[in-house]
């Protein structure tokens, strides 16, 4: 009895619920079995039941039903019944088990038409989820790109700078000796002159005049 109060408690989505047959004659047969707990209809609660009953299309819901858990142990089957809280009669998916040890037959089952209206709703969030994951994933995608192009144009100009820096050094110096040309002098002194200019720091200028110079390179050559 306590077992019995439980289920009559529980409550599932699409108003489901819980029912129980207990099996008095596993043959079949009139009064092969009576209703133990059957929310959508308590009044009958107690109410022998027949393989011979059918549905409103003439299935046989209590036969398909003993027939497969005599077989199995359980099964799913379809037929139409009436709605929880409404006259309506659709036809219902059900799901049915045997406890043997308890003679009882407990089942379970949802309307169809509530399975295709949860199946619409879930697919209809699935396409707004992949929807809503593109456009996430293109964004990323276009961020990864813009990143990878600014990048790139940076890395390009530092190489670009530094080659320009190598070839002015090698264009403003003397092979042989690496002292620097005039013009490279005279870029220099721009330079000092302009931060001059910003920083008020002063510039000195030293100049070395060797005499007779060549007679260094005559007597040890020109790398010396």
């Amino acid at each position: 009895r306590k077992m019995a109060e439980k289920i009559r408690g529980l409550r599932f989505d699409h108003d489901s619920y819980v029912w129980v047959n207990g099996v008095l004659d596993y043959g079949g047969g009139p009064n092969y079995a009576v209703r133990v707990v059957h929310p959508n209809f308590p009044e009958t609660e107690g109410m022998y039941l027949s393989t011979d009953m059918t549905d409103i299309q003439g299935n046989f819901p209590y036969l398909v039903e003993l027939q497969g858990v005599k077989e199995h142990g359980e099964l799913f089957f379809t037929y139409y019944f009436k709605r929880l809280h409404s006259d309506e009669v659709a036809e219902k998916l059900t799901y049915a088990k045997l406890y043997e040890d308890y003679g009882w037959i407990v089942a379970m089952g949802i309307h169809i038409d509530d399975v295709k209206e949860y199946i619409d709703q879930t697919d209809q969030k699935s396409r707004e989820l992949a929807s809503s994951l593109a456009v996430q994933l293109l964004l990323t995608l276009l961020v990864v790109v813009a990143f990878t192009l600014a990048l790139l144009i940076f890395l390009e100009r530092l190489r670009f700078r530094q080659a320009q820096q190598r070839m002015e050094l090698a264009m403003g110096r003397d092979t042989l000796t690496e002292a620097v040309s005039r013009k490279y002098g005279t870029d220099q002194l721009t330079k000092a002159f302009a931060k001059f200019q910003a920083s008020g720091v002063n510039t000195a200028i030293m100049m070395l005049d060797v005499d007779n110079f060549k007679n260094v390179n005559d007597a040890y050559g020109h790398e010396v």
